[in-house]
This record gives structure tokens, sequence and C-alpha cells, in this order.
């Protein structure tokens, strides 16, 4: 109840990510940059707001008055941060012994960005990879969820704050500290399990499994577990999609945030199928946020070393000799659906977002549910229109082909349709039924339902 209490004054401070964002110069917080430390030091100095004192404070590791403190949380709340260890007095100043990072209307503490992750036992920060995975995992409707390699708890307390049971499982003693005590700052309790993957949760079923697992391929056996996942990179990817079949509910989600090689011999969605071990009754979605070339990808996870160039030749050759030809940033996710609907794939490039979309992110992995069934007939008495996430269609001259236009709201790139999917959805606007429709078109059955469902696919009707 006393954490509670700090989480509910940094609200009133308006100490949210987009906010401190704006302070630091960046689109998004998860760009924060260790390298570029004193220049964020220098912007919140230049910024006499009480939010800038909190990033110098809570992200920055930058001192604070303790009269400031006090003026600015409370003395409640300054002397329950000293007692519990988070601040820390010196020099007649105070600082912070961690990070606080904002997330989704919540606070998490972790180890501190600039090192935390470099450092054994240490918690990760919340990175790009923490936030895409909490701005675009659904969890309303859900009852039980589990959250996997849980680090900080992020995913366990945002699930918690949705659902009656949430479970968080790592296996690091210091990663569920961090979860207690961000549970308890943000007012929810989650269970925790000191466990690698499912041991400690086997014969339980989950409506929503998270996870943000290690995923960098690396040949170096000294690499801190909590980065490389062996030296494919999927050892731990892997387990987590072979344990659904036993773990994920009917009806449910996984959603697992990580990058990815990119190999020769094997499409990614292809190997996310063999891992389930089934081809009925399984929805794979993976959202592509951006692909990096191994030299590039090498650069960015390759830790200090002494003889840089040996080391780096060794990562080269691994990923040669495995086949990856590229690293791809990525959500995926995994519902199950009936046990005989035969399983169904894609791959969508998109950009990652810097607000949540969750919302959006529950109507399009529905709609590819939907259309992607065989067995789905849209209602004849149905009057579809184009969904809200279109401003409107445009056509060429000749009517061979046309665009939708995505309004500001959508996620998603605007696509082209070929000339039946504009045909199509020139005749929607709302006010004949589904079978009316079908009494005006020119062409086949087969003709008319390919065309509903590339609308429906592409999050164009309602």
């Amino acid at each position: 109840a006393e954490m509670v209490k700090f989480a509910t004054r940094l609200t009133e401070l308006g100490y949210e990510e987009s906010a401190v964002a704006e302070i630091l110069g960046l689109w998004d917080i998860s760009q924060m940059n260790g390298h570029e430390l004193p220049g964020y030091v220098w912007r919140c100095k230049q910024d006499d707001s009480d939010l800038a004192q909190l990033t110098l404070l809570f992200l920055l590791g930058e001192a604070m008055s303790a009269e400031v403190a006090r003026k600015l949380l409370g003395s409640e709340n300054v002397n329950n941060l000293l007692l519990c260890g988070v601040l820390f007095r010196q020099a007649g100043s105070l600082f912070c012994h961690v990070v606080l990072y904002p997330c989704l209307g919540r606070f998490f503490f972790t180890d501190y960005w600039v090192t935390g992750g470099q450092q054994e036992g240490q918690v990760y920060e919340l990175g790009t990879d923490s936030y895409v995975l909490a701005r675009l995992t659904p969890r309303k409707k859900t009852q039980k969820a589990l959250d996997l390699c849980t680090g900080s708890g992020i995913h366990a307390i945002l699930s918690a704050g949705e659902c009656a049971e949430s479970d968080a499982v790592d296996i690091n003693p210091r990663a569920l500290q961090y979860t207690a005590m961000n549970a308890a700052l943000n007012g929810v309790e989650p269970t925790t399990h000191l466990s690698n993957l499912y041991t400690e949760v086997k014969g339980r079923r989950f409506d929503l499994i998270t996870a943000n697992p290690p995923y960098v391929p690396s040949p170096d056996s000294e690499v801190l577990v909590h980065r490389s996942a062996g030296e494919t990179g999927e050892e731990v990817p892997e387990l987590l999609v072979a344990g659904l079949p036993e773990h994920l509910a009917p009806g449910g989600m996984f959603s697992m945030i990580l990058e990815y090689p990119i190999l020769k011999s094997e499409s990614y969605l292809d190997r996310l199928e063999r891992w389930l071990g089934q081809d009925k009754g399984w929805g794979i979605a993976v959202l592509s946020f951006g692909e990096k070339s191994v030299e590039k990808y090498i650069k960015l996870h390759m830790g200090p070393c002494d003889d840089y160039n040996s080391k780096f030749e060794a990562y080269l050759e691994s990923y040669h000799r495995q086949g990856i030809v590229s690293i791809d940033f990525a959500n995926v996710f995994i519902l199950r659906e009936d046990s005989e609907h035969p399983n169904w794939k894609l791959n969508k490039r998109t950009y990652w977002p810097n607000k949540s979309l969750t919302r959006q992110m529950s109507d399009w992995l529905q709609s590819q549910s939907t259309y992607l069934n065989p067995d789905w007939r849209p209602d004849p008495d149905w009057k579809p229109k184009l969904s809200t996430y279109y401003k409107t269609l445009w056509r060429d001259w000749d009517h061979t082909k046309g665009m939708l236009e995505a309004d500001d709201s959508n996620w998603l790139p605007g696509d082209p349709l070929n000339k039946d999917e504009a045909e199509l959805m020139s005749l929607m606007r709302g006010e004949t039924t589904v079978k009316e429709v079908r009494e005006t078109w020119e062409g086949s059955e087969e003709e008319f339902m390919e065309a509903f469902r590339g609308l429906g696919l592409r999050f164009a009707l309602v």
C-alpha cells in the first residue's frame, strides 16, 4: 500500500513514457542509448519541470536534493524509498540505486540501464523488446496468464491488472525480487516461480502466455544467459513453442518478442510450425519490424573483449555455418484454434509502435483467424463497409487495381488491392447485404470468396 502511494504520485506528476521521451528528444523511451547519456542529462537540466527532475533522478542516475525530493514526492514517499533501499543519501543529496521506467500507466524498477544488461545476474532494463511486447499483447478477457523469462516482471504485472491469475517464471532469483517489488509498486499480486520455463507449472494451462526470452545467437559460452540462447539463438524460443500444446488453453494466445535468425534452409514460419509439432489447430502470425545484416547485428550484441577482431570473426563463422543470412526483430503470436482447424501462418512486415495498440492487435488477430478458416462463409444478411482503420479506397483510371489509405490509428501500412478486391470493396458501403452484393457481382463464387477473404485479411471490413 505504501508503494502504491508512490506510484500514484508519479502518475500525478506525469511520469509516463511519451512525456519522458519528449524531454529526452527521442521518438520512444526505449531508444535510450548509453553513449548519449550526457546529452539526456543536459537536456533535462535545461528543463525546470517536475518531470525533468524525476527523469534525472529515476532514469539518468543524477542526484536530487532531499528538499526537492520531499517537495516533489512528499516526505512519506521519500522516507519509504529510503527505507526499502531504492534511494540512498550521499554527500547531502539523494541518489537512486535502480532505475524506474513508466509503461502503460504502470511503473517498473530494473537494474541501471547503462550497465545492467552486461553484468551477470542483473535484471535487464526495459528495452524496445519489452515495450513492444507490452504495447501489442491483448490482455482483455484473460483469466489465467503466464509470463516466462519474466525479468522485471513487467508482463506478468500488466497481465495481473487484467486477469484473475497471473504467474511469473524466471531462473534468476534477483528477477523475482524485482517482480515482487514491482508488483507491490503497482498494487497487484502475481505468483512467482523460481523455475526453468514450464518446469513449475506442469499440468496447468493458461489463456495467455507471454515471453521475452534470450535470443542472441552466440558461439561464446561466456555470454550472459539472459542475452544468449546458445549458438543458434533459438534453443529457448524452441522450448517455449514446443510447450504450447501442453500449456496453452483452447482459444488461448502466445505472444513472444525476440530477434530471430533468417536462414537459407528454412523459413521462420515453417520452424515455428515444426516446433509445435502439430499440423492442425494453430494460427501463427509473425509481425516483423526490421531486418539487420549479420555484421551489424554482431557489432550491436558482441560484448567487450580483448581480441575484438578474432571474436568478431568467430561470430561470423558461426553464423555462416548455420546458414544465418540476417536477423529480424519480431513479435510472434500463436493462437490455439479449433483442433480440426488447419494451421494457418503469415508474416507481416510493419513498424514497431511507440504507443499501445492492444485493441487494434486483438481485432487484427481475430480477422486473420476468421478469414483464414477454410470453412468460413459470410452472413448473407451482413451489410459490410470499410473499416474505420482506413480512410478511403482509391482506384486507378482503368479500375484494374486499388489502394486502401490507412487511417492515422492504423499501424498497418496501406495495402494494394487487386482488381476483384477493389471492385468488391467499392460495392460495400454498409447499405447492401452480402447476398445483394453477391447478386450484382459478375464473377464466379470462387472469385467472390477470394476477394472477400482478401479484404477481410487486410483488416478492411466491419
